[in-house]
């Protein structure tokens, strides 16, 4: 009776070779891996964003304006960053997605006025800013605090007293329209800008109506009415 031995197939060979190189070489990998860490990967929001064209957003929103723009706002506040961008042409990521909620949304006030002040301050994006703060005197062209920042950044980063004072101006207009009481330290800020740009007799006329209007409101405290008599009394003393 003849035994012949069973044959083990060499694939089989081949393969517990590799498993067990596998098992050897885990724990090396593993171990390098722990001496010489890679290093982190960071691509910026301004590399990495989805920017949507504003003609895709109108033609494929199904009428869910309202919730697209909400979602956006809120991933956009997510991923907020705090890189400056540079290059002032309106295509910063930030001002693109803003412009992108504004498009489904353009009631959207919120985004209007902390859109305008994060891409001035956070992003140094002025030309971006700008930019919004003129859609949204188009939009709301009787708002005070809209056009008060329109003259406070045009101020203090465009340097133009002069222009911010048309956008002081038409904010103070907008205030006795809404009757609305400014806030004395914008009162006091708006009568020094008048005092260096036009002069002091400007600046005392200033303060001397809105006092005006302040003495009559009985919400408004005692000191801050003293304080408007302190301010125009400076100002007549150094006239």
């Amino acid at each position: 009776m003849n035994h012949t031995k069973m044959k083990i197939p060499s694939f089989l060979f081949t393969n517990f070779f590799i498993v067990g190189l596998c098992f050897i070489l885990w724990p090396v990998a593993f171990f390098l891996n722990y001496l010489f860490p890679t290093p982190p990967i960071f691509i910026s929001p301004q590399e990495s964003s989805l920017i949507l064209k504003e003609n895709i957003l109108d033609t494929f929103n199904m009428g869910q304006e309202r919730a697209l723009s909400s979602f956006l706002w809120t991933q956009t506040m997510a991923q907020s960053d705090l890189e400056h961008y540079q290059k002032q042409d309106l295509n910063s990521w930030m001002f693109l997605r803003f412009s992108s909620i504004l498009t489904l949304d353009p009631q959207f006030y919120e985004c209007y006025t902390t859109a305008a002040q994060y891409l001035a301050i956070v992003k140094n994006d002025l030309t971006g800013a700008f930019e919004i703060l003129k859609k949204a005197r188009e939009k709301f062209p009787f708002d005070f605090w809209i056009f008060y920042f329109s003259g406070h950044f045009t101020y203090f980063e465009k340097k133009d007293s002069a222009e911010s004072l048309v956008f002081f101006n038409q904010a103070i207009k907008n205030a006795e329209r809404l009757q609305f009481v400014i806030p004395s330290y914008i009162s006091f800020f708006i009568a020094k800008v008048k005092s260096q740009e036009i002069g002091t007799e400007e600046a005392i006329f200033f303060l001397t109506h809105e006092y005006e209007r302040v003495s009559k409101d009985k919400n408004i405290s005692l000191e801050i009415k003293e304080a408007y008599q302190k301010k125009i009394e400076r100002y007549l003393k150094n006239k």
